[in-house]
């Protein structure tokens, strides 16, 4: 019995210490975001990527970021261009919202479109996406996060539940 009451006193003892810093985003923080999908294998959000193979290449180019409104709170905006090399080329933008729920869930919620024409996506020339993502904020430094997540996304009508690794980086000066 004295050893249990010992460990949950040391568990309620550093479970304090670390609430008393709070590492992660303030507001005014600029929000920095790259990521890794274990659905389609593939790398996304901010980053310059170069895949080659003979005279044949694919360059894709991205940036998925956004700016605190409060401290928990914040406005996104993601951008990418991908270009398989020839004629066809995707244009991706969309706009969300990201909430830290008790300072370590990650809820985000954005919807865009992909512009463009490519046989990956029946050589439509608009798409509509949507996409929400809950995880879970691991503290790798007192501004940057990994972020293990699920979610669900629609892209022109066509569900899927999506998972991966996101990496969050907050700029800006982190007042306490």
């Amino acid at each position: 019995m004295k050893n249990l009451l010992a460990l949950l006193f040391l568990a309620f003892s550093f479970g304090g210490a670390s609430a008393q810093s709070s590492p992660g985003p303030k507001q005014g923080n600029l929000l920095i975001e790259t990521d890794y999908s274990l659905v389609s294998g593939l790398l996304g959000g901010t980053g310059v990527g170069v895949v080659g193979n003979g005279d044949r290449f694919a360059i894709a180019l991205g940036f998925d970021g956004g700016y605190f409104v409060s401290d928990r709170t914040a406005l996104l905006f993601r951008f990418g261009l991908f270009s398989p090399g020839g004629a066809n080329s995707l244009v991706s933008m969309s706009v969300g919202g990201k909430y830290y729920l008790l300072d370590r869930i990650p809820i985000t919620l954005d919807g865009g479109v992909i512009v463009g024409s490519s046989s990956e996506f029946s050589n439509a020339n608009t798409i509509f996406t949507g996409n929400i993502n809950v995880g879970y904020a691991i503290p790798l430094a007192d501004n940057i996060f990994l972020e293990p997540n699920v979610g669900f996304s629609d892209v022109d009508g066509d569900q899927a539940i999506t998972g991966g690794f996101r990496f969050a980086m907050f700029l800006g000066s982190n007042r306490d």
